[in-house]
């Protein structure tokens, strides 16, 4: 117990006391949002978000007389430890999983979701005496899945009970193969690569056809007007795009194929979509060649985009968070390629005047979803085409790789506006999001890489 109220102390104490930043950053004409706290800053900021679960040890109520049975796979007794010290180790598993929560300390719940949209909720319960144990002297922790992926849940809901029965710090120690591809990757920064099933220094032709075929009969999928056939042909190319899944050369052949094509691109970009319904070989006046498939596979005029339903509006918005983490994993397989020039690949594609990664559409849609990263789940749910956490840590790692090969990127970053958004998604990835927090220290580091050569 003074393990995880020691970290807790530490923790805040480093959050509430930030170093000074140094006076080098000045001479290199930074912005002062990323200079200064929020506390001496004029700039009207959101609140910064609080890392552990504010719960008192005396505020848990007892499980109801007529409450239903609970899971015992999901639920879990901690004997002889206070409440505020389980819901610490479980904001902090919360935290290292990169899990979005939102915590409620009057009703003592913690409403989550993970980044494939696996909705669950966390109930924290003061144990009682019953006629048989005597479960008066610990908390009871109950986990119930709502909505999503059931291997997901598990998955976690293992790691959250573990580390409130205090046998796990929260980390995730498994190796790369023992995890699912829609899940995050590990970063660079926290872990050593691990190695992947195949190291070819080069794509043999066969790879290259394989790839291309592949890819067409993913495009044949996202046409198709049945939304489960969209959304698996969108969990294809995540599938396709992951080297643990698939294979290093075949991940880098189709990472290199969709970037260098431009369908993949208006799935990402939020914008106000036409009501009448174009035929498929139309020409847009935009330079993709794709509309989304979700929204012109009306078989009828009446069927507008202002009378969709419930359903395919949220389908829309998982099919454009799915492409948005197609796109992460597609730069981050042609940056870390082994081979001298698949790495200049990215380089040379941005160098090039017709780029559609360069396009101001996409990157002010990127620069939107930033917003997500103080942003509850409860409000993503109730809404449609919010980006939540998930996709600002996703758009920060875009945005990053992008900048460290293309100067323009990198002048879109050091603009104010950016550099706020920056500074808010910092924060809220120490208190939250551990992927999101690796993200934005390795944007920071970059931007002030000269300021600290001085």
């Amino acid at each position: 117990m003074s393990f995880f109220s020691s970290n807790n102390n530490s923790r805040s104490e480093s959050e509430s006391s930030l170093p000074p930043a140094p006076e080098s950053l000045s001479a290199n004409q930074l912005p002062q949002s990323l200079l200064i706290s929020n506390s001496s800053s004029s700039i009207a900021m959101p609140p910064r978000p609080r890392t552990p679960w504010a719960v008192k040890d005396h505020s848990l109520k007892h499980i109801p007389k007529y409450y239903p049975p609970m899971d015992p796979n999901c639920t879990a007794f901690v004997p002889g430890t206070t409440a505020s010290v389980v819901a610490f180790r479980i904001a902090e598993c919360l935290r290292q999983h990169s899990v979005a929560v939102e915590y409620d300390n009057e009703s003592i719940t913690a409403n989550a979701m993970t980044v494939d949209r696996c909705h669950f909720e966390i109930q924290l319960w003061k144990g009682k005496i019953t006629p048989t144990v005597d479960y008066s002297h610990g908390v009871v922790v109950e986990i119930q899945r709502r909505s999503g992926n059931t291997i997901s849940f598990h998955q976690v809901c293992t790691a959250i009970l573990q580390a409130a029965r205090g046998e796990s710090s929260g980390a995730d120690h498994r190796k790369p193969h023992q995890t699912n591809a829609m899940e995050y990757t590990h970063m660079p920064s926290l872990t050593a690569r691990p190695p992947t099933l195949s190291r070819k220094p080069a794509a043999s032709t066969s790879d290259v056809v394989s790839a291309k075929v592949t890819l067409e009969k993913i495009q044949e999928q996202l046409r198709k007007d049945r939304l489960e056939c969209q959304q698996l042909a969108m969990e294809r190319l995540i599938q396709l795009t992951t080297p643990t899944v698939c294979g290093y050369s075949h991940a880098l052949e189709t990472s290199k194929i969709l970037l260098s094509e431009s369908w993949l691109y208006p799935y990402i970009i939020a914008e106000q979509d036409e009501t009448e319904p174009m035929e498929a070989d139309e020409p847009k006046s935009t330079s993709f060649a794709l509309l989304k498939p979700t929204l012109k596979r009306s078989l009828s005029p009446r069927l507008t985009n202002d009378n969709f339903c419930q359903n395919e509006k949220q389908h829309e918005t998982h099919l454009r968070a799915f492409a948005l983490r197609v796109l992460f994993n597609a730069l981050s397989n042609v940056v870390d390629a082994q081979n001298k020039e698949d790495a200049q690949f990215l380089s040379n594609l941005l160098q090039s005047p017709d780029c559609p990664l360069l396009e101001s559409k996409l990157l002010e849609t990127l620069a939107e979803d930033l917003q997500g990263a103080n942003r509850p789940p409860s409000v993503v749910e109730a809404s449609i085409g919010l980006a939540t956490i998930h996709e600002a840590a996703l758009a920060v790692g875009c945005l990053r790789i992008m900048a460290e090969n293309a100067p323009a990127v990198k002048q879109f970053w050091n603009s104010e506006h950016m550099l706020e958004r920056l500074q808010v998604a910092r924060s809220c990835g120490r208190s939250t999001h551990a992927f999101l927090q690796a993200q934005t220290d390795l944007v920071h580091y970059s931007l002030t890489e000269d300021a600290r050569s001085c």
